[in-house]
């Protein structure tokens, strides 16, 4: 097949040619939009191929996100493995891998704070005179998280809830969740492990129970860098229950100014369609908080919802320029999704051009595996210099997007000519 037939036709035996040059070169990405509800003979089994191929990534991406102690990006990257065909198997061996990340990172925090304060072991068998790896040693650092009162109620359970503690970290949370449950009647503070042994299995209605109870009884706190009414706001908006969230969290803040109470906040107001309460919220955090890249990301989403792009734009660029000049210095990278925003901005209102590609090349030195919105970026960029690409682009996008998909309305203002 020709090359203009091969790079232009959008006929089966076109697609697979295309699909066989992208497996070639590993975009593994591309080849499985080709292959997607293709009827031909090769191509299924190249589509296993392809989604192999974006498993195995991915994997290696969560694991590489894990050790560089990006949890969150590790999460997303694993969630995108497990969409791709992952096994549970797979998907438990790198969170088994990021815990072991997570933990040993809180122990060389914990043992360079030692170090600092000068801690002398004390008594017959002192904890810190353990090595790394003695269970004892690894709860002791765990509690070390805990508010003092707290953490005296839980000493008191013993071994056994000690032991289920550390399997949650360790990628046993089924077996955790059950042995702790026999201590909250006890105890109510465990009922913050049990919580957390619940979320790693996915059993969201329990771990909210869990928290609703465990504030009820002893206050919703901070515990290892996570506050206990904040998570459960997060809960209350990935059950779709954003109106009780902001309730709940309201009767929190009111005891409580914890910013990421208020953050959470916001992330729910916003959800719920209230913006301008958003906008505002957003901005008083901001005063605290002025070099929060998410902060900022999330006051520039709001104000683009709003219908102020030159706002939104603004804001994104003061937020990349109080890191420093080029709005990429070492100390603080520019978030992915900052830049992902402002680019689209600019490429959607067809302006600042010499930027775009400025933001476009940032987005390709830090992205190893683009997703969809860096192909939509590349579209509107293809629209905008005219490429005959962007058509077959904007139409590829719009099939990958399930009805309902918000980013459906991105596609319809920016390619109305050609999804028809």
């Amino acid at each position: 097949m020709g090359w203009f037939q091969r790079t232009f036709l959008n006929t089966p035996e076109a697609r697979i040619e295309r699909a066989k040059i992208f497996l070639q070169e590993n975009d593994f990405n591309n080849a499985r939009l080709e292959l997607e509800e293709l009827s031909h003979p090769e191509a299924q089994n190249m589509l296993n191929k392809a989604l192999i191929g974006l498993t195995e990534l991915n994997l290696k991406e969560a694991e590489a996100r894990f050790s560089s102690g990006d949890d969150q990006g590790g999460l997303e990257h694993l969630k995108l493995a497990k969409q791709f065909g992952a096994s549970s198997e797979q998907v438990r061996d790198v969170q088994k891998i990021g815990a072991q990340y997570q933990q040993e990172r809180r122990m060389q925090a914990m043992q360079k704070m030692a170090e600092k304060n000068k801690v002398e072991p004390k008594g017959n068998d002192p904890i810190w005179s353990l090595p790394p790896d003695d269970p004892r040693l690894q709860y002791a650092i765990h509690l070390e998280g805990y508010p003092v009162v707290l953490r005296e109620k839980l000493i008191p359970l013993g071994q056994e809830f000690a032991q289920a503690v550390l399997q949650i970290d360790q990628g046993n949370p089924k077996q955790a969740l059950e042995t702790i449950g026999n201590f909250i009647e006890r105890e109510p503070a465990a009922r913050y492990e049990r919580a957390r042994a619940a979320l790693a299995i996915g059993e969201f209605p329990l771990a909210m129970s869990d928290l609703m109870v465990f504030g009820e009884e002893l206050g919703h706190q901070e515990i290892n860098n996570v506050h206990t009414g904040a998570l459960l706001g997060q809960l209350f908006a990935q059950s779709g229950r954003g109106i009780e969230g902001i309730e709940k969290l309201n009767d929190i803040i009111s005891a409580d100014s914890h910013p990421s109470l208020r953050i959470v906040r916001a992330q729910l107001l916003e959800r719920d369609g209230q913006l301008q309460e958003a906008e505002k919220e957003v901005q008083e955090l901001i005063k605290d908080h002025p070099s929060s890249q998410p902060l900022i990301r999330q006051l520039a989403q709001i104000r683009v919802k709003l219908g102020n792009r030159i706002s939104a734009a603004n804001t994104l660029e003061a937020g990349f320029a109080s890191c420093c000049a080029t709005g990429s210095c070492s100390s603080q990278p520019p978030d992915i999704g900052a830049l992902r925003l402002l680019a689209r901005i600019y490429l959607e209102d067809r302006v600042m051009p010499d930027r775009v590609s400025d933001l476009l090349n940032k987005l390709s030195s830090r992205v190893q595996q683009p997703i969809w919105e860096d192909q939509y970026l590349l579209a509107l960029q293809a629209r905008n210099e005219g490429s005959p690409f962007a058509k077959e682009m904007a139409q590829k996008l719009f099939a990958a997007l399930k009805d309902g998909d918000p980013r459906q309305n991105w596609m319809k203002d920016s390619f109305a000519e050609v999804l028809h």
